[in-house]
């Protein structure tokens, strides 16, 4: 399995063999899913990925950025004094009324800005865009993302990476 095999998709990323196999199979499986629309996969684990499949079924690549534990970790690792915070999924979101739930509220809704402004980038470039959200984080992020104005494309599959992994081994 390599980022050189196709499928159906035209992966124009410009040296693939650097591109995360993880990311590939992402693409694949969005494919597989959503054959007629353009899909963002984006990935949330110790990095998030954004990974924009377009309507012609054309790969260009993408975004990586700091996930939400190595954020807070950076915040606390970067400064003097800000400590490490613990963060809970089942928490909401507090507001920043104290230094912990600053770091708290500029973390996580600092995520769910970037992952809404790529949505929005991309939904200019793509019409009926598919958003599927994957990885250890995506629960949280998935279900902060209810209230967004985006909520309606939005989907949770914890297995899109394993379903472009399939594709990729089926003849």
């Amino acid at each position: 399995f390599s980022a050189t095999l196709t499928k159906g998709v035209t992966n124009r990323y410009e040296t693939p063999i650097t591109l995360g196999l993880d990311r590939w199979a992402g693409i694949l499986g969005a494919n597989s899913l959503f054959a007629k629309n353009a899909c963002l996969v984006v990935d949330a684990g110790t990095c998030i990925t954004y990974d924009l499949l377009t309507s012609k079924k054309e790969y260009f690549g993408g975004s990586i950025s700091p996930g939400i534990t190595m954020r807070f970790k950076a915040v606390h690792e970067y400064t003097g004094r800000l400590p490490l915070i613990d963060w809970n999924e089942k928490e909401a979101i507090p507001e920043g009324k104290d230094t912990q739930s600053a770091i708290k509220n500029g973390v996580l809704q600092g995520i769910l800005n970037e992952i809404e402004g790529f949505i929005a980038l991309n939904n200019i470039k793509e019409s009926a865009l598919k958003v599927i959200i994957t990885g250890g984080d995506a629960n949280f992020l998935y279900k902060q993302l209810q209230n967004s104005i985006f909520a309606p494309q939005i989907i949770q599959d914890p297995y899109i990476v394993l379903k472009g992994l399939n594709e990729a081994i089926a003849d």
